[in-house]
């Protein structure tokens, strides 16, 4: 089985980052792809874990 766990990040990495964290800790047995999109326009928070970038937020 593969599972995909996706998270949207906008100008919020002191959320997201601890989520990424917890979700990591708690499934290590459960092999997972980890995808996380920053769709905001501060360039200083962006989280840590990020994969993809939206560069223009499109709302």
């Amino acid at each position: 089985m593969n599972i995909t766990v996706c998270i949207l990040n906008y100008n919020f990495p002191e959320i997201t980052d601890p989520l990424v964290e917890n979700i990591r800790e708690k499934n290590k047995k459960i092999n997972f792809n980890l995808v996380v999109f920053d769709n905001g326009f501060d360039k200083d928070k962006i989280s840590k874990y990020t994969t993809h970038r939206c560069e223009i937020n499109k709302k």
